[in-house]
């Protein structure tokens, strides 16, 4: 590599750092991902997550189990930064700027062009989906470089054998989706890029890797609620989805008939889910996906960008047309790899599966290189700028994106929480559960609580909410608060919904919250409540 080349990858990679790096309060977390930081903390500092438990390799969230990998990994950066925005979110800056270096590695395997290389880097480096995801706690971004990982590992001269099951063991413990991605993702590879292995190795290699994944799969089989959990969050064909009316009405025809219960199912109600799965998936790989809308609700990516700048999707069907005619094996096979990565989405319907989707943002920018390179110089020139321009806009004018985000990712949250936080070391205080998503997580990151006020004695909870920090209460729908004079609870955060459930013309508002839109969101009451 000739220095001038060096200088210009060096800068390209300096640029991604500083893009994820800049404004690195944003985006603002989702109450899973405050969990997940306050949970880092814990970890770090006394070997304990939020309820209490030593090191334990299955942790809870309010809507499903959470695998281990990216709660430690979240403590490995506030081991070194604390309990600050940095701490969490650096070790996922640093994965996702490993994951362009690696992508740069893996380009060098496909094409001896040097244009070929920095044009896939580049493709990342400005990728929407990865920079939003590389600023927060999450697995995509976490499965997404291992995959890349095991990729390479697999197909580079030399094969590490340790290194590769190291690689496969702890990508098991992202997702539960690797379970099912791995063991094809490694026999496909070994199959058409791997010549100089000897078929036993790779039949070897293919073994080890699904039964590991079963082993994995089958630990997380023996926890209380895991196969709810996987019916309800995960692959809800093992749930009774159907369509009412006519389907109930052949299923109850197969009844009569005296067909066996599991066939009448299989007929009637996951023929239809698979049929219907499959188009679902399809949509998933559509270029509106890729290069439109790839998230409205913005909890992966900019809600009107795709996960990749809409001018690209230019290149990328030049690189599909140069791959269909004239590409070389490999490279025809690469778009295997859209299949093999997604091919869960068919079990996910009706749910949305875009982190699916950036597992295949390494392989996209290959394709998208290799259009790249049927293009004259100045036309390359024009797409990238467009490209930069395009994110660079959105990164300048996150207000939209800031109101978009508003329930999702709430910024407003911080100050409700301080001033929750603040009135709770004098006073015993009560705070709405619906003023935001499980706000216990907020006030937990948000502020210098103690970790032991909110242990429990609960091995494997699942779906599991608190409702007592300490001094605070916090009111569900079930509670009913009233005001009386023998104040249980001195201070009180209520939303409207208990605002108005409060029969006492004489209680007056202190202070009023709002939101990013500028909707009341939250009320300080001048008196304290009880709460039955």
């Amino acid at each position: 590599m000739n220095k001038s080349y060096f200088v210009s990858l060096l800068l390209i990679i300096i640029a991604a750092f500083f893009i994820r790096v800049t404004n690195l309060a944003f985006p603002a977390f989702t109450s899973d991902e405050a969990r997940v930081a306050f949970r880092g903390y814990n970890l770090a500092t006394f070997g304990k997550d939020e309820l209490g438990r030593s090191f334990p390799l299955l942790f809870n969230s309010l809507t499903d189990y959470q695998l281990p990998a990216v709660s430690y990994v979240t403590a490995l950066g506030e081991a070194f930064f604390g309990k600050t925005d940095l701490g969490v979110r650096i070790p996922f800056v640093i994965i996702g700027i490993a994951l362009i270096i690696l992508t740069y590695k893996i380009a060098k395997l496909f094409n001896q062009r040097r244009t070929f290389w920095g044009i896939s880097v580049l493709v990342l480096v400005f990728s929407p989906a990865l920079i939003f995801l590389s600023k927060v706690p999450n697995d995509s971004i976490v499965l997404t470089f291992f995959i890349t990982l095991l990729f390479y590992l697999l197909v580079k001269d030399k094969l590490n054998i340790i290194l590769i099951i190291c690689v496969l063991t702890l990508s098991l413990t992202i997702s539960k989706f690797a379970w099912f991605i791995i063991p094809p993702f490694v026999i496909f590879t070994l199959s058409f890029y791997r010549n100089n292995l000897s078929k036993k190795a790779k039949i070897a290699l293919f073994i080890f890797s699904t039964s590991l994944a079963i082993v994995v799969a089958g630990f997380y089989l023996q926890v209380s609620q895991s196969g709810r959990s996987l019916s309800e969050n995960n692959f809800s064909i093992f749930s009774s989805i159907t369509i009412k009316n006519g389907i109930n009405k052949l299923r109850g025809q197969g009844i009569e008939s005296g067909w066996p219960h599991y066939l009448e199912v299989i007929l009637f109600n996951k023929a239809h889910f698979l049929s219907t799965g499959f188009m679902h998936w399809l949509s998933n790989l559509g270029p509106g996906i890729y290069f439109g809308q790839f998230d409205k609700s913005g909890l992966l990516n900019f809600s009107q960008v795709g996960a990749l700048q809409k001018v690209l999707i230019i290149p990328f069907i030049w690189g599909l047309v140069y791959l269909i005619r004239k590409g070389r094996k490999k490279e025809k096979l690469l778009l295997g790899f859209f299949i093999i990565l997604t091919f869960p989405a068919v079990f996910l319907y009706p749910d949305f599966s875009q982190s699916l989707i950036v597992l295949t943002l390494p392989f996209t920018a290959l394709v998208i290189a290799f259009g790249f390179m049927q293009f004259h110089r100045l036309f390359s020139l024009l797409i990238v700028l467009a490209m930069v321009v395009e994110l660079g806009l959105n990164l300048l004018f996150l207000t939209p994106e800031k109101k978009n985000t508003n329930f999702l990712r709430p910024y407003w949250v911080k100050a409700i929480t301080q001033d929750v936080y603040s009135q709770s070391i004098q006073y015993k205080t009560a705070v709405s559960d619906d003023i935001a998503n499980d706000i216990v997580s907020f006030i937990e990151w948000y502020n210098p609580v103690d970790p032991e006020a909110a242990y429990l004695d609960i091995p494997y909870p699942y779906k599991f909410r608190q409702t007592n920090i300490k001094n605070t209460k916090i009111i569900g729908s079930d509670n009913e608060p009233y005001s009386c004079k023998a104040e249980n609870y001195q201070k009180a955060f209520v939303s409207k919904r208990d605002k108005d459930r409060i029969k006492d013309s004489d209680i007056k508002i202190l202070k009023t919250y709002r939101d990013n839109l500028n909707q009341e969101v939250a009320y300080l009451l001048d008196k304290g409540l009880c709460i039955r």
